[in-house]
Parts: C-alpha cells; sequence; structure tokens
C-alpha cells in the first residue's frame, strides 16, 4: 500500500520509518527507529533522488509503482553510496532497465564494488554544477566529498529550491508522519 507525501509540485517523499533495525550499521543503538528519506519527482521526465534501505523496500516499491502510474524512470540520482540510502539500488535499476543512474565517477566505482554487477548502460556521470532538466525541474549537481562519504553529492531542484541533502543534515528517529520542520516541535524533537 502506497504512502507517498507530497512535498512541494510534482516532488513526493517516498521513504518510511524503520522501527525493527535496532543498531544502524550494527553499531549505533537507535532506540527511536530511523527513517529512510526517498524522493519522487514527477515530470515530463521522471526521477528518483536516493533509494533506501532494504528493511523498507517493499514500502519504497510501492510508493515508486504508485507515482508512476504505469510510466517508466527515467533517473535515480544517487547522492550518497552507504546502505541506507541505496541497497534497493540495484533492484531499482534491475526493475527499470531503461533508468539511468546519475551519480559521480566514484558512485560508479563504489557501486560495482558493493553489487559486483556493473551497470555501465545505465551509468550517467554528473560533475560539479552539471544539470538535467526534467521538464519544468531541473536538477544541478554539487559535490560534498567527505561529509560522510567521499562520493557525497547533494540535488538541487531549481524551480521550487528544494535541496537533496544526502546525509549533511541527517539524524536519527522516525518521523510521526510529519516531514516539515514547522509540523512538529523541531526543537524538542531533533
Amino acid at each position: 500500500m502506497h504512502c507517498a507525501q507530497k512535498m512541494t509540485h510534482n516532488i513526493y517523499w517516498i521513504g518510511s520509518n524503520d522501527w525493527t533495525t535496532e543498531r544502524f550499521e550494527n553499531l549505533f543503538p537507535i532506540p527511536n527507529g530511523v527513517s529512510y528519506n526517498s524522493y519522487f519527482i514527477d515530470d515530463e521526465k521522471t526521477c528518483v533522488v536516493d533509494s533506501v534501505d532494504a528493511e523498507i523496500r517493499e514500502e519504497y516499491f510501492d510508493n515508486l509503482t504508485y507515482l508512476l502510474n504505469g510510466r517508466d524512470l527515467d533517473y535515480i540520482i544517487v547522492n550518497h553510496m552507504e546502505p541506507d540510502h541505496c541497497q534497493t539500488l540495484l533492484e531499482t535499476l534491475e526493475r527499470y532497465p531503461n533508468c539511468k543512474m546519475v551519480g559521480n565517477a566514484t558512485t560508479f566505482r563504489m557501486f560495482e564494488q558493493f553489487y559486483n554487477s556493473p551497470k555501465p548502460d545505465q551509468y550517467y556521470t554528473v560533475k560539479e554544477g552539471d544539470e538535467i532538466c526534467l521538464g519544468k525541474h531541473t536538477l544541478v549537481s554539487y559535490t560534498m566529498p567527505m561529509v560522510h562519504w567521499p562520493e557525497v553529492t547533494c540535488t538541487y531542484e531549481k524551480s521550487t529550491g528544494t535541496l537533496f541533502s544526502a546525509d549533511a543534515f541527517g539524524t536519527f528517529g522516525t518521523v510521526n508522519g510529519n516531514i516539515f520542520a514547522d509540523q512538529t516541535d523541531y526543537i524538542a524533537t531533533y
């Protein structure tokens, strides 16, 4: 059952909460769970920004299938290769073989190391400041090496001013259905 939330004009949050994982990366206790963030942009070209951890794979694909509504997926932006951002990436590429995986050279090297399943025909390499036009939405890639890992980028959507920030502002904990700061007691919660 889908549970996508509209963020702004044709941009949807398609992430979900994970209440079952007790430790993040088997190291950090997460007593309040964790949410995984993925986004769908519905335009002339369709796009997912980051996939998710396998713990919520069913919710992710339900949301994606619902929002695609029979259309093909054109792009998947990979801002970060850590498993909580990309554990469903290979399956996404296999379900949508015409989809282009957008990342930098380090992204693709790490993808091949993680999955041992090169997909060079699906690679779409971007560098600092490169743009992808989806129609009304234009995505701009910015590098953020070592914000967390060496391949990290963020993606800025120009028409709405939306920044997809990878792990730059990440925290642990689930969301209670409210994904906007003004819908929750942000200071007390985070």
